[in-house]
């Protein structure tokens, strides 16, 4: 059984749509959020709603999971709110957790906005969703969050309020997915931009198939996109042609569509540009591959939180957060704060917005302190390269400027490891089969480590 964490969402009330007030989300605060608020009108309400049902089709969507468990993961999937001081963020995955789903809604889309920072979870369910479906421009669609225990609704909440429970077990593979898109999304580098109507041309010619596994490549053309069978430096890996459908409805009225990818793993990012407002959707490189298991989080688990005190005593709900700024108000290097900063990124302290280039502060609604720690012991390659430094398999031959190399004996082996700014080798077969687009392997983690207990 996948472990999970015992959670309690407390919802003042239960989402749903009245004829004259119109929709009500209903939210669950965090005590690390706060009181969070947004207070305001919206100017395009059918966009707010559609950019939210967007999230919600992505959160509601399958493309590798058993059936059979399908139901009990839809009962855990209730997307994050983060209230930052320009801009409304709204974050979800996937059932399968390879797809990463966010919403940004600036403050220019409301009419008389005031925001007030945190975070929280809201309650997605069906009534909710079928009022979203029937929100248009002529409609008063008014927001409110944190209003005497409600986080979050729009319009007016009814004056009779009753507060229902649900108790939920958050399984630990869609908090582990939000520690790890964050680094993917970091180091992802633009590929193109299109316009939306061209967009939606390539989208509607997509091969409808039923095989969520068909995969290809799509080719940046002057003004649009073509799919290839051949892969090279200038395409986009695109697995699972089903899983772009979500942005059929979104492009319509929108501005353009921003590709991104990551050089490490094939992972991309598929960006609609609306008027004060933008969705993101991240594709994991084969919708076999969950975020969850990418690994790519793994070096930073096993490093020392240097300086990350320093960076977190920085964050005030920033919506923009970049190394050089942290670093001139913390006394830091450049380096060291983005490195402190990515660390942050895998406690959950910060997400990462590709169109600012910046990290931006949130709190996921858990305990991380205690998710960090068991899904540090749910990694077997740093439980692997923990073992081998405390049996004195490890031995360093060099470490100069952060660089380091040396000889680690597993079993009667002995593999050869460097680990340098921008990259990491290993003689061992995991090494060779995945280089680096899985994470680090375990004999690399155990050079990390000994280098750490060495210079602690």
């Amino acid at each position: 059984m996948a472990e999970a964490l015992d959670h309690a969402y407390r919802y003042p009330f239960a989402s749903g749509f009245h004829p004259r007030r119109g929709l009500a989300l209903a939210a669950s605060g965090t005590d690390e959020a706060g009181h969070p608020y947004l207070e305001a009108r919206a100017k395009s309400p059918r966009t707010v709603a559609l950019l939210l049902r967007s999230v919600s089709d992505v959160v509601r969507s399958r493309h590798h999971i058993p059936s059979a468990m399908l139901e009990k993961i839809l009962a855990e999937s209730d997307p994050v709110f983060t209230v930052n001081h320009d801009v409304l963020r709204v974050e979800g995955f996937s059932s399968c957790c390879g797809l990463y789903a966010r919403a940004d809604l600036d403050a220019s889309i409301w009419d008389g906005a005031e925001l007030q920072p945190g975070s929280t979870n809201v309650d997605f369910n069906e009534p909710m969703r079928a009022a979203l479906g029937r929100v248009r421009d002529g409609d008063q669609a008014r927001m409110v969050v944190a209003e005497a225990g409600v986080d979050f609704a729009v319009v007016e909440a009814e004056n009779e309020q009753v507060v229902q429970e649900r108790r939920v077990r958050l399984p630990l593979r869609w908090i582990k997915s939000f520690l790890e898109v964050q680094i993917v999304q970091s180091r992802m580098e633009k590929r193109t931009e299109v316009p939306a109507l061209a967009a939606l041309r390539f989208l509607r010619s997509l091969p409808k198939t039923r095989r969520t596994s068909d995969a290809a490549h799509v080719l940046p053309t002057r003004g649009g996109l073509r799919l290839t069978t051949n892969g090279s430096s200038e395409t986009i890996r695109l697995a699972g042609f089903g899983r772009l459908r979500v942005l059929e409805a979104l492009l319509p009225k929108a501005k353009q569509l921003h590709v991104w990818s990551d050089p490490v793993t094939g992972a991309s990012v598929w960006q609609v540009e609306q008027q004060s407002a933008r969705f993101t959707l991240a594709l994991s490189p084969d919708t076999w591959r969950a975020f969850s298991g990418e690994g790519q989080a793994l070096d930073l688990l096993a490093s020392p939180a240097e300086h990350v005190a320093e960076v977190r005593a920085q964050l005030k709900w920033q919506s923009e957060l970049t190394p050089e700024t942290i670093a001139r108000a913390a006394s830091l290097a450049p380096e060291v704060a983005s490195r402190a900063l990515a660390q942050l990124g895998i406690w959950g302290s910060v997400g990462f917005d590709l169109t600012r280039g910046a990290w931006f502060h949130r709190v996921l609604p858990v305990d991380l302190a205690s998710a960090r720690q068991r899904i540090e012991k749910q990694q077997p390659r740093l439980k692997a390269a923990r073992k081998l430094v405390e049996g004195g398999c490890v031995q360093l031959t060099s470490n100069v400027d952060g660089a380091l190399a040396g000889e680690i004996r597993s079993g009667d082996i002995t593999h050869r490891s460097e680990v340098h700014a921008d990259a990491s080798r290993c003689t061992c077969p995991w090494f060779a089969k995945h280089g680096g687009d899985r994470g680090a392997c375990k004999h690399v983690l155990a050079l990390q480590l000994e280098a750490e207990r060495r210079n602690p």
